[in-house]
Order: C-alpha cells, then sequence, then structure tokens
C-alpha cells in the first residue's frame, strides 16, 4: 500500500474525510465490490455531511455519542425520523475501521475504541397464529375485559 501521508503534509490535520478516503481506497481491492459500495454510500449519506470536515485529531467520544444520538433521532435521508438500530451498528462498525486504520497507518488515536450502540432497547414482538375463529374471539373479548393484556398480545419486550 502507498503511504499517502507524505503528500498530504501533517497528519494532525488531516478531516475525517480525508482520513476516510485513505480508508476506502485501501479496501478497494480486497472486500467485495457490494461492500466497497455499502461503506461509501454510508460514509456519503450519514458520516461525511456530519462529521467528515472535522478534523481528525480533534473529535472528541462526545462529538461520536451526539452523532450516535443524532441518527437515533433523525438520520434518516428523508427527514421522516431515525435509523435502525441494525443500520446504526453498521455506521458504528464502519467508523471503528476507519479509526483502526488512522491508528494503524498514521499512529493516530483510535477515537472509537468502546463506541457502541446500548442506548436503544430493541423490542422483540411475538405473533401469534390464530387458528381458528374462536381463538380470535377469546383474544379479542380478553383485549376488551382488561385492556392491559392488549399490551401482552401485541408485543413481548425483552
Amino acid at each position: 500500500m502507498f503511504n499517502f501521508i507524505g503528500s498530504l503534509g501533517n497528519k494532525k490535520k488531516l478531516t475525517l474525510m480525508e482520513i476516510s478516503e485513505l480508508w476506502l481506497q485501501s479496501k478497494k481491492l480486497s472486500v467485495k465490490e457490494s461492500s466497497f459500495y455499502n461503506y461509501k454510500q454510508k460514509l456519503d449519506d450519514h458520516i461525511l455531511p456530519q462529521l467528515g470536515s472535522l478534523k481528525y485529531s480533534e473529535i472528541s467520544k462526545s462529538q461520536l455519542n451526539d452523532f450516535i444520538d443524532y441518527l437515533l433521532v433523525s438520520g434518516r435521508k428523508d427527514g421522516k425520523g431515525g435509523l435502525s438500530k441494525g443500520t446504526i451498528k453498521d455506521i458504528i462498525t464502519l467508523l471503528k475501521s476507519i479509526s483502526k486504520f488512522a491508528y494503524k497507518e498514521y499512529n493516530l488515536e483510535n477515537v472509537c475504541e468502546n463506541l457502541n450502540i446500548s442506548k436503544v432497547k430493541k423490542t422483540k414482538f411475538k405473533f401469534y397464529l390464530i387458528k381458528s375463529e374462536k381463538n380470535l374471539k377469546h383474544i379479542c373479548l380478553t383485549i376488551l375485559i382488561c385492556p392491559i393484556y392488549a399490551s401482552y398480545y401485541a408485543f413481548i419486550p425483552d
């Protein structure tokens, strides 16, 4: 791999966008084409618009946590809410990989060490197959008599 740092000047002045581009180029020949474009899309759609212009060496854990909060609440491109927990995990994994690259290749701090998404608790839904009209009537009657059971029949949290 080429060492691009000489042509980029002082490594402390590198932005997250520049580090990301170097990381992306290092991955181009070692991952499937679909993975490469997936990485590029997540960078272009979510990471770089919010964090790309920041100097990599000045990114703080607080800024990264604020970024995760932003993704959870309003990270969708269409502005209609937050991203799924799975998508955010993928974005965090991508940031961690870029951060490890910056550490290994340019001796910059791994700013994403211990970064995770533990703020959102995933709700598990349990679906019942209703085999007869009698069972359906029983469930509906139970919900009417005692509405607290509606949440039991609708979903069961972790």
